[in-house]
């Protein structure tokens, strides 16, 4: 995997969400089959509730690094960035919520690849705590 720091309005270019929506902060590592994010948990994000990340906020932090890591690809094959679709998520187990403050990082890795369908593993460390994985379908669009 390439070690990488992509931030800011670089991140932007590789995925479709726009704020507040934006639920990755940095692009460390990506490669065809693995990619790893980071996300500063904040009271202002709009899955924080009494200091704490929502299940539903993990998920999408989830998607948005499948998401970053096909943005990249296509970023560096001289590609537009292709947007995808959550096709299914399975096996979610949540060890324990993540609270405002905490900086995530999550671990997808590919399992497998049909066509522009792409199923991830993925693992949420909360400053280095395992606290969720799951694995998800994603489904890229024409």
């Amino acid at each position: 995997m390439q070690n990488i720091n992509i931030q800011g309005d670089e991140l932007l270019t590789l995925i479709p969400h726009r704020n507040p929506m934006v639920m990755v902060d940095s692009l460390v590592e990506a490669s065809e089959d693995a990619a790893t994010s980071t996300l500063l948990i904040k009271d202002e994000n709009i899955f924080v509730a009494d200091g704490e990340l929502s299940e539903v906020g993990i998920i999408e932090h989830i998607a948005q690094t499948a998401a970053l890591r096909i943005g990249y690809i296509c970023q560096q094959e001289g590609q537009p960035v292709r947007n995808g679709f959550i096709g299914s998520f399975k096996k979610f187990k949540l060890l324990r919520k993540a609270k405002s403050g905490e900086l995530l990082k999550t671990e997808l890795k590919v399992m497998q690849s049909v066509g522009n369908i792409t199923m991830i593993s993925a693992k949420v460390l909360a400053n280095d705590e395992h606290i969720a994985d799951c694995t998800m379908t994603v489904a890229l669009a024409e």
